[in-house]
Formats: structure tokens, sequence, C-alpha cells
């Protein structure tokens, strides 16, 4: 789950290490009203694929990846 205000920029991430976007599911944020340091009081659910990478090298990707994630 993402803040809706910064899913683009993180769909380019994802994208930026051969993940696809699938899917996205919109929802109002289950984490309070967006002055959480979240910044949006909607959320984006991605759902992402991946056909190029092994189990591994997903895991090490996401891993590379959570640091800069919002909210975490």
């Amino acid at each position: 789950m993402v803040p809706l205000n910064q899913q683009d920029k993180l769909v380019s991430e994802f994208k930026g290490r051969d993940f696809e976007i699938d899917s996205t599911h919109i929802f109002n944020s289950i984490r309070g009203d967006g002055k959480e340091g979240c910044g949006d009081t909607r959320e984006s659910l991605l759902i992402l694929t991946s056909s190029s990478k092994s189990l591994n090298e997903i895991i090490s990707a996401l891993h590379e990846l959570a640091p800069t994630m919002p909210c975490t």
C-alpha cells in the first residue's frame, strides 16, 4: 500500500527494477487522516508482477526498495 499522491513516483521505481503493475486498488487510508507523515487520505494497493526474475531476485529487489517506501 502506498499513499495515492506518491503512486506515480513509486510505480516508476518498481518499473525501473523490472516489475510490472498488474493492477491497482484505491481505497480510503487505514492510516488515518494523512497527517501521520504519509501525506494522503487515500492509498493505493499495487499488485506487482515480474516474469523475468527468479524468486530470489524479486526478494532482493524488494529488499533494496523497502527503505524508499513511504510510511513503512
